[in-house]
């Protein structure tokens, strides 16, 4: 699970191949709406899963979805079937394995992100 940093209003309820966006007024505990991200994961291979999910720094609709194959951005103000950006992994002799990210930010727009294994 991961609140927005910046809306306490905004949940990303994740696990090894569903994410739930959840909108929530904090004042009343009320659900307002409930946003599920088809990533089609299953579609992609039985070994795929969620390995993380953060929202992008600045920006109330951007959240990432990492898998060990791919970081999917999705613009939940657009639509949530297709990522806005996918980034895949470059396949290499080294082994190179996503497994976490981090959002980078530099003087308050996102840049990019950084991952390691």
């Amino acid at each position: 699970m991961k609140f927005h940093p910046q809306n306490d209003g905004l949940l990303a309820v994740y696990g090894n191949k569903e994410c739930i966006v959840i909108n929530i007024d904090p004042k009343q505990i009320k659900v307002l709406q409930t946003i599920k991200l088809d990533l089609m994961l299953d579609q992609l291979g039985n070994d795929l899963y969620i390995v993380d999910c953060c929202w992008l720094p600045n920006s109330q609709t951007h959240l990432a979805v990492m898998t060990k194959m791919f970081i999917k951005i999705y613009d939940l103000s657009k639509d949530i079937l297709s990522p806005a950006f996918c980034i895949n992994q470059i396949e290499d002799s080294s082994g190179f394995n996503m497994m976490s990210a981090i959002a980078i930010e530099k003087i308050g727009t996102p840049q990019g992100f950084m991952s390691n294994d």
